[in-house]
């Protein structure tokens, strides 16, 4: 017998104690004074009625609250999918992209994710990571995308990679959660060809339309549902939020991946017909990068390949 049981117990013969001796105090000894049976009157409806009160809370109760913490600690470790969505890996010009959809059934952030294509030839392996934290909402897919810029020796190579690659690694969530993942899956591949070198207009367009892809890829992490009780203000205050740390973190994924090709191509522009243009718009991304930026410094760009000879 638990504890709890023996409480119910003993309240149970109190009461039926109490209700007793007042009923013989009342009608068998009928004493003068009617004040002490009153009192064990109360007290024996008092033990029934806390008897009653909290047999039906237990009942009410919902009996999966009982077992959420330990629902959701399985949930949070177990229920996790990382696989992918299509043609996870493609090569487009010098551009190896890879994507993992991530679908999880519990809210949990993304703290760290590590892949590793390999290419089917010995010794070629590409190595992809990222430490940018996501929020992952419950029963809703989110893709990770990785970009790398392959090196002139690895884009002669890319016609001998495999068609189905392989993509090993592991992602890291809060909690100190840790997820392994092994993906197959088809290369798509447009490799550039580099027995010719590449002219500054090939150069402008081909960054040209990398920076379209990088803010579309912004665009689609910034999107973002009220969710369920919350108001339209704090919506509004975490959708700010949000934007606050996508711009600094959009400003330093163009540093990384762009700004050095792009000031190459300046100078080279410069240097050929003294126009300056590019400079105050590289300038101005670099330090606080947001979409309207990007897309001006793009118009730029499509200006100066439109006026450059194919030289």
């Amino acid at each position: 017998m638990t504890r709890q049981e023996a409480s119910e117990w003993g309240c149970i013969v109190s009461g039926i104690v109490s209700l007793g001796m007042s009923i013989v105090w009342l009608f068998g000894v009928k004493p003068s004074g009617i004040v002490l049976p009153l009192i064990a009157i109360v007290a024996a409806l008092a033990c029934g009625t806390l008897f009653y009160l909290g047999k039906r809370i237990e009942k009410s109760a919902p009996a999966a609250e009982v077992g959420k913490p330990h629902l959701d600690a399985l949930a949070r470790k177990h229920g996790i999918y990382i696989g992918s969505g299509g043609i996870a890996a493609e090569v487009i010009d010098d551009i190896l992209t890879v994507r993992l959809t991530i679908f999880t059934c519990t809210n949990i952030e993304l703290r760290y994710v590590r892949a590793s294509l390999f290419t089917g030839l010995a010794g070629l392996e590409m190595a992809l990571e990222s430490a940018e934290p996501h929020r992952l909402l419950p029963w809703a897919e989110f893709v990770k995308v990785f970009h790398k810029t392959l090196t002139a020796e690895e884009i002669k190579r890319v016609p001998e990679w495999a068609d189905t690659v392989a993509i090993n690694g592991r992602a890291k969530f809060e909690d100190h959660i840790e997820t392994e993942f092994s993906i197959r899956s088809a290369l798509y591949r447009r490799a550039l060809v580099l027995s010719e070198p590449r002219t500054l207009r090939d150069t402008a367009i081909g960054l040209y339309d990398r920076l379209g892809i990088f803010m579309r890829e912004y665009e689609t992490k910034s999107q973002m549902k009220q969710e369920p009780g919350e108001s339209g203000d704090d919506f509004v205050m975490r959708k700010l939020s949000r934007a606050l740390q996508q711009n600094t973190q959009m400003a330093a994924d163009f540093r990384i991946q762009f700004e050095s090709e792009m000031r190459s191509l300046n100078d080279q522009i410069q240097a050929r017909s003294g126009d300056h243009s590019l400079t105050a718009a590289i300038d101005q991304v670099a330090r606080t990068c947001n979409a309207k930026e990007i897309e001006e410094m793009r118009e730029h760009l499509w200006e100066c390949a439109r006026t450059m000879n194919q030289s």
